[in-house]
């Protein structure tokens, strides 16, 4: 056995060919008689741990301690076989290894080529085990998971995702694009989507419509992020059925229109109540109404804001339907009497409208409208912040609308000397801002 052992190597080291090949290899290479290692390569030695010469004359066992004659016997078919194998430090290792014999000399040798397939499969394990673990989350949602290719083509879809489209099984699902799940109108909102989820930009609430295999079309919302699968980089999206949802928002928005239709019938019908008494204060109230939403718009404030101070507005004098006409329309300057009576009106109107269930505080705001900043107005003399901005906005319209009208008792005066009377009492009687406001309003032409 020494001396075949000899001439074989000597025969490689001669052979320059053979020994630039065989040492020149990334994978292992082996010649062995009988089940014993008479040559191996470099590589074969590094992958192994050990030195050429510390295997050579060692059985094969000894890099393949666990495979029996039978299994062996695989090696020498067509495609080889995949097994394990044991390094010198004990740790064990993975290669694909194939066989072919040859005759040398009138002895029958074995020739194996060894790939080192550790680092491979230990990464295919870590893939399965993520992928398992996908798996294994993703079928305890209720939601639709979809896994699909940077292009759009479903790789894998939880049984949520199944169900919601009525794919029989992940096969079936796997035939279709995601794209061919989408509504036409909605499909490049979803290849935009899939640019930013590929882009790494993902993680946005899309809401669109799709339709399963018989076609029957719902609302979805989804989500997806850049991710992983089966090595591949890859796009995860969460679907989440809403048509419920969607169905409950129509109704909804539906429901509300009609309540605010009933909501300005409301507001209308007890305006008309003001109208048949005097109708010079159901223009004042339409024409106020008109300024202070102006004023409000133009200090930034919310449209909700501005819709509670519109039916405000519009119903600010609604009290004065308990003051005598004659007053109301008397030609001349009211006595100190009937100015008390006239004074009363925001709180009627409180009265009139505390019990309605409006979503703004209208009956405080109507309440308030004539009190200001320093504690002189009434009903309650109340100050500065204490008064609603909605009825500090009010109170600015109104003095204005009031001063350039036409009264019983008075002729028309000029906008000019209202907006000086608010001008000369900003901050001190009226809210500067509002003040302000109304002052720009006019100077961009603003007409009552």
């Amino acid at each position: 056995m020494e001396d075949f052992i000899k001439k074989i190597k000597e025969e490689l080291k001669y052979n320059k060919l053979a020994n630039i090949f065989c040492h020149s290899l990334y994978d292992g290479f082996i010649i062995s008689f009988q089940n014993t290692i008479l040559y191996c390569n470099q590589n074969l030695a590094d992958i192994l741990g050990y030195k050429e010469e510390e295997l050579e004359r060692k059985g094969i066992s000894i890099l393949f301690p666990d495979i029996s004659e039978r299994e062996r016997r695989k090696w020498f078919e067509k495609q080889g076989a995949v097994i394990k194998g044991r390094k010198k430090d004990g740790t064990d290792c993975v290669f694909r290894i194939r066989g072919k014999v040859f005759s040398y000399k009138g002895k029958k040798l074995q020739l194996f080529a060894i790939q080192d397939l550790t680092e491979a499969e230990n990464y295919r394990q870590i893939v399965k085990e993520s992928e398992e673990r996908y798996r294994v989350l993703t079928e305890s949602l209720l939601d639709g998971i979809f896994i699909t290719d940077i292009r759009g083509n479903i790789i894998y879809a939880n049984p949520g995702a199944l169900e919601m489209f009525g794919f029989k099984d992940i096969k079936e699902s796997q035939k279709r694009s995601f794209f061919d799940l989408v509504l036409p109108q909605f499909i490049e909102r979803v290849k935009t989507d899939f640019k930013l989820i590929s882009s790494g930009k993902g993680g946005f609430l899309v809401e669109y419509q799709v339709r399963d295999v018989k076609g029957n079309s719902f609302w979805v919302e989804t989500i997806g992020n850049r991710t992983f699968f089966g090595g591949e980089e890859s796009n995860l999206i969460c679907v989440r059925d809403i048509t419920e949802r969607k169905l409950a928002e129509e109704s909804l928005k539906k429901i509300q229109g009609r309540m605010e239709k009933v909501l300005e019938e409301t507001v209308s019908a007890l305006s008309r109540t003001i109208e048949e008494k005097d109708p010079y204060t159901s223009e004042h109230q339409r024409r106020v109404s008109k300024l202070a939403c102006a004023i409000a718009e133009k200090m930034g404030v919310s449209s909700d804001f501005i819709d509670g101070l519109r039916i405000a507005s519009i119903l600010h004098d609604i009290g004065k339907i308990y003051i005598p006409g004659e007053i109301l329309s008397a030609p001349r300057p009211l006595t100190d009497i009937e100015m008390a009576l006239v004074r009363l009106h925001p709180a009627k109107g409180y009265h009139i409208l505390k019990d309605i269930d409006f979503p703004w505080p209208v009956a405080k705001i109507i309440f308030q409208h004539h009190e200001r900043l320093d504690g002189s107005g009434y009903p309650d003399k109340i100050r500065d912040d204490d008064i609603l901005l909605e009825a500090r906005i009010l109170g600015v319209a109104d003095v204005v609308e009031a001063m350039s009208s036409h009264r019983p008792y008075r002729g028309k005066m000029s906008i000019e000397l209202a907006l000086e009377e608010i001008e000369v009492n900003k901050g001190l009687l009226y809210d500067q801002q509002a003040v302000d406001a109304c002052k720009e309003l006019f100077k961009m032409g603003f007409r009552l």
